[in-house]
């Protein structure tokens, strides 16, 4: 199955017409931390940070359409909200309680190791898609 993390930014970069660079320094220079909602942004980095989303959310449903495939971040688990073959999963380590309400399984790595935890997941994709 194929994996897609930073393909998604790539290729965002070539549909946007812009460096790699410029697509994450964007990213993480206006992500939605509560920190960085209390910078005064002017509204042409939040229209940038708008179509940066709407060019990536455009790549991950065309990678999705054509096979099925995992998605690394970019809020996929809010992109495809509303699809029913999907499974969200929100891999964990202790410092990083993240956004658990819109996620149906959560694993702790560092209790099975990447190993494991891979052969975990790899066993609820297989149950739940029957597989």
């Amino acid at each position: 199955m194929s994996c897609y993390g930073r393909d998604i930014v790539e290729a965002t970069s070539k549909k946007m017409n812009l460096p790699v660079s410029k697509i994450s320094e964007h990213e993480e220079t206006y992500s939605t931390s509560l920190f960085s909602m209390l910078l005064p942004l002017g509204s042409d980095s939040i229209a940038k940070q708008d179509e940066i989303y709407n060019v990536q959310k455009e790549v991950i449903r065309e990678m999705a359409e054509k096979e099925s495939c995992i998605i690394v971040g970019r809020c996929a688990d809010y992109i495809f909200r509303d699809h029913r073959n999907v499974l969200n999963i929100y891999i964990y380590a202790k410092y990083a309680p993240g956004d658990l309400d819109s996620k149906q399984i959560m694993i702790d790595s560092s209790m099975l190791g990447v190993k494991g935890t891979a052969e975990v997941l790899a066993e609820i994709v297989q149950r739940r898609f029957g597989l």
